[in-house]
């Protein structure tokens, strides 16, 4: 029989492919001096504030191209990246992320700087409401758990109430991503 993915599933993202040439753009960003994290305890990757300002204006092009296929649903918004909620994430060998939501955010964001082997931790989105499914449906269908497809340059956006995570990271190459959170803000 032949797995079907998420044939009953409220979960949605899109991914944004972008120039090569903005990943070195984007991998040199400043760090900002504050450093202070109130998450991240359940986790082990290195993280470190990166300045919103800076980030923005290199992404900016492309999230304006992606909402531009709305424009006639945001016809009075504005859409910007919150200014303290932009990071970059190291994992090394070992490194994880907890499965986690941003309920606080409208949009989550992550930005891939390298190309990921077999052994590199994989972004995931988890399915809250498996709970409410009995196990034949979840066997047959992979109600609970789907990793996208990415890669090198590529832009991930999705509410920030899906559940995600990364997987443990098995490579020797460190993988490197960069997050953020955004909203849309009204004129």
């Amino acid at each position: 029989m032949t797995k079907t993915n998420f044939i009953f599933t409220g979960n949605f993202y899109s991914i944004i492919p972008t120039p090569k040439k903005i990943v070195e753009k984007i991998d040199a960003l400043s760090y900002v001096e504050d450093q202070y994290f109130n998450w991240g305890i359940n986790c082990d990757v290195q993280k470190y504030r990166l300045d919103s300002n800076q980030f923005q204006e290199i992404i900016s092009p492309y999230m304006n191209s992606f909402f531009e296929q709305f424009k006639d649903y945001f016809a009075n918004r504005e859409v910007y990246v919150h200014t303290s909620d932009v990071w970059k994430n190291i994992y090394s060998k070992g490194s994880y992320q907890e499965i986690h939501d941003h309920l606080d955010s409208e949009l989550v964001g992550v930005y891939f700087l390298n190309d990921l082997d077999q052994e590199s931790g994989k972004t995931y989105f988890y399915n809250r409401n498996q709970a409410e499914v009995k196990k034949f449906w979840l066997d047959t269908f992979e109600f609970q758990t789907h990793y996208p497809q990415v890669k090198k340059g590529d832009l991930l956006l999705f509410p920030g109430n899906m559940l995600h995570g990364v997987t443990q990271h098995s490579s020797e190459i460190k993988r490197k991503t960069v997050a953020f959170n955004m909203e849309l803000k009204y004129l």
